[in-house]
């Protein structure tokens, strides 16, 4: 009786390439640009371009970093956000491809927060801007 000794790590390589050519690579959705001016305090412009129709949600944190969403449509979707400080202040209708939203902030404690925007409907992500 012959007894076969394998190499498992051999094996483990040659099946991880084939999973890796068999199963498509999920591709990243196509960043969209935006912006941030103005003084802060004070008044403040979002503007963007080639976001669409639809709605975006716009999120802060404390800095950059990595925060894949851990549910909704867009689970899975990794921002450039660190997870300091991380909320939605708001979701708006982006009516045409181009726009800018103005708010103002009054309390300097936001300042020099970061802000990157996602499309609730295509997860799609803008760049970040900041700091505020």
């Amino acid at each position: 009786m012959f007894t076969t000794r394998t190499n498992n790590s051999f094996f483990g390589l040659l099946i991880a390439a084939l999973v890796m050519m068999l199963v498509p690579t999920p591709q990243v959705a196509q960043a969209f640009p935006i912006t941030l001016t103005g003084p802060c305090p004070g008044w403040k412009t979002l503007s963007w371009s080639g976001a669409g129709i639809g709605n975006m949600a716009i999120i802060v944190a404390n800095g950059p970093g990595n925060f894949t969403l851990p549910s909704g449509p867009c689970a899975g979707t990794t921002l450039g956000l660190s997870t300091s400080g991380i909320q939605l202040v708001g979701i708006i209708s982006t009516t045409g491809g181009t726009g800018s939203y103005n708010y103002f902030i009054l309390n300097p404690a936001y300042c020099g927060r970061f802000v990157q925007c996602i499309k609730t409907d295509t997860c799609e992500t803008s760049n970040v801007a900041g700091p505020l």
